[in-house]
């Protein structure tokens, strides 16, 4: 696999991770209402969950991809429409919707209850592998950009940076999100945010569509 596939890969994999959604929400509820610890904990499970999806798509994909027929072409073609069809939903949604607030971000006087880290791990893991449009997103972008002569250190490689990156993203949204003035301001230009968001996968989408 080449650099410029890895690269697009995850670079598509942080665009859509720092979209505030789901996961952001979650992040910083938890740091504000419970802990950093509580935070950091949500994080972990959250990149863990990210890991799992990434890994059931790359290894169906991968096999599909290996198969002589026209799947493959099908799989590539429908994965690259799917990538611009979400980024143009993102687009219009962005523009036409009112955003939702994420509730009240003052810090609670709750008593923390124990082991903070792994009840966090926890929350943030069910709820990623409750998430189905995970598998959605992995799967059309592996079908658009993975390579059919992927290796498993390739892919291994591919998920270990996306864990990487998720965990640490999340991990800096726990941290500023310990304070409600930054995590409102970050969630304000969440609108903002989608429709970048949205236009870098239509392009990806776009391009992948009339590549020969």
């Amino acid at each position: 696999m080449s650099l410029v596939v890895m690269a697009t890969l995850f670079s598509a994999f942080v665009v859509a991770v720092v979209v505030p959604g789901q996961d952001f929400v979650m992040v910083v509820r938890m740091s504000v209402s419970r802990s950093l610890r509580s935070g950091v904990g949500v994080a972990a499970g959250s990149a863990t969950g990210l890991l799992l999806w990434g890994a059931a798509s790359i290894i169906g994909v991968s096999a599909l991809l290996g198969d002589d027929s026209g799947v493959s072409r099908l799989l590539r073609v429908g994965g690259a429409a799917v990538l611009a069809a979400f980024g143009l939903y993102s687009v219009v949604h962005a523009i036409v919707a009112k955003r939702s607030p994420a509730g009240d971000l003052r810090p609670r006087s709750v008593a923390e209850p124990p082991h903070p880290f792994a009840r966090g791990w926890a929350v943030g893991l069910f709820s990623n592998l409750t998430n189905v449009k995970l598998l959605v997103f992995f799967t059309s972008l592996f079908s658009g950009l993975l390579p059919a002569d992927v290796t498993v250190i390739e892919g291994a490689a591919i998920l270990i940076a996306m864990g990487a990156f998720a965990f640490g993203w999340f991990s800096l949204i726990a941290l500023l999100g310990s304070r409600p003035k930054v995590a409102a301001a970050y969630q304000r230009a969440g609108r903002g945010i989608d429709v970048v968001f949205g236009l870098v996968f239509v392009a990806i989408g776009v391009a992948l569509l009339v590549a020969p």
